[in-house]
């Protein structure tokens, strides 16, 4: 795929999440992958037990390492872990020199990213086809595509959406205590959090038709 003053980009599954719902929606996505293939099991209270130490690529290897062997991992402590790391923040790389995302700037001087109309294009593309094939009941329920485009909304299986669940409210107790500590002086301004990966801060400005084929054959 090429966009019109991009470099070309392949945009799969990864680059859809993040369009979706930025770096939290990418880690959670892989989560689910990697619980489909058993390589992660996810208990309903919200423990990680991995088995396996190596994945399909870097993404997959930054999951799997935030987990050790012995004693897994709590879900939200290594989903806010993982939505900082290099491999995750990579696919934002891709996803702006591809033209799909750009920098904004935010009130207060706080920094975003904005899904651009080419970008609205081709999520909206992923979705459709998506949802065609789904609703169809072309073969099993495409809970890894349903995660990165949906959210937990997409998931399937009762187990792991609990988990997130749990997890979705723990983050937001952690965000909320620490808008109670804010310094005084900070006034109105939102202070910088790890957690808010996993609400969306990207906005896109309305319905494009899709006539470009950005992400034709891509999802």
């Amino acid at each position: 795929m090429k966009t019109s003053g991009s470099a070309p980009v392949s945009v799969g599954i990864h680059e859809l999440a993040f369009l979706a719902g930025g770096p939290g929606r990418v880690v959670d996505t892989t989560i689910v992958g990697l619980r489909v293939r058993e390589l992660l099991l996810v208990a309903r209270e919200g423990r990680l037990t991995a088995t396996a130490r190596v994945g399909e690529g870097p993404i997959e290897d930054t999951i799997l390492a935030l987990v050790p062997a012995e004693s897994g991992a709590d879900l939200t402590e290594v989903r806010l872990a993982a939505a900082e790391a290099p491999a995750i923040l990579a696919v934002r790389g891709r996803l702006v020199a591809a033209g799909l995302l750009r920098r904004a700037t935010r009130p207060f001087g706080r920094r975003g990213m904005t899904v651009t109309p080419a970008g609205v294009r081709c999520l909206g593309a992923a979705r459709r086809e998506w949802g065609r094939v789904d609703w169809a009941g072309e073969g099993p329920p495409d809970v890894i595509g349903g995660a990165a485009l949906f959210g937990r909304r997409g998931l399937h299986d009762d187990e792991t959406g609990a988990a997130f669940r749990l997890s979705d409210a723990r983050i937001r107790r952690l965000r909320e205590g620490k808008r109670r500590k804010r310094p005084a002086d900070e006034g109105g301004r939102e202070m910088y959090d790890p957690s808010s990966g996993y609400s969306s801060t990207f906005r896109n400005y309305g319905s494009y038709p899709d006539t470009s084929g950005s992400c034709a054959g891509s999802y």
